[in-house]
């Protein structure tokens, strides 16, 4: 089942977002999204919510954006020296999740391909 995190969740409250009535059913039930226009490059405060790729403890982790929905990724690299925010960088756009995997392969991160369906007039950003 995917888990969902809002900005302040990852960076400050360390809890999940979830909706008690995801449980009333016996299908997978994620919140809705809206896509990002790509109008401009995303910041990290254009995220409402964010799908937890991977995560474990001491800061580190792996987020792609999902509201909006967007080729936005952050990569969380351990508690910063305050010892409480953790210390990130993102990727953008065409690319970025093929350059967060490398990351997650050197690093020794695992995680699960899974194939999901782009519309005809996004497929520009999953392109080589």
């Amino acid at each position: 089942m995917p888990r969902f995190k809002t900005t302040v969740d990852i960076f400050l409250t360390k809890q999940e977002y979830f909706d008690h009535n995801w449980m009333d059913s016996n299908k997978v039930i994620v919140p809705p999204k809206k896509d990002w226009t790509y109008d401009r490059e995303m910041q990290i405060e254009d995220v409402d919510l964010w799908e937890v790729i991977w995560e474990a403890s001491g800061g580190y982790g792996v987020f792609v954006s999902y509201l909006p929905f967007a080729e936005f990724w952050m990569v969380t690299n351990g508690w910063g020296t305050d010892g409480i925010t953790p210390k990130f960088e993102t990727f953008y756009g065409p690319g970025s999740e093929l350059k967060v995997r490398t990351i997650m392969n050197k690093r020794g991160w695992t995680y699960s391909l899974q194939q999901y369906w782009v519309d005809e007039d996004k497929a520009w950003i999953y392109r080589k």
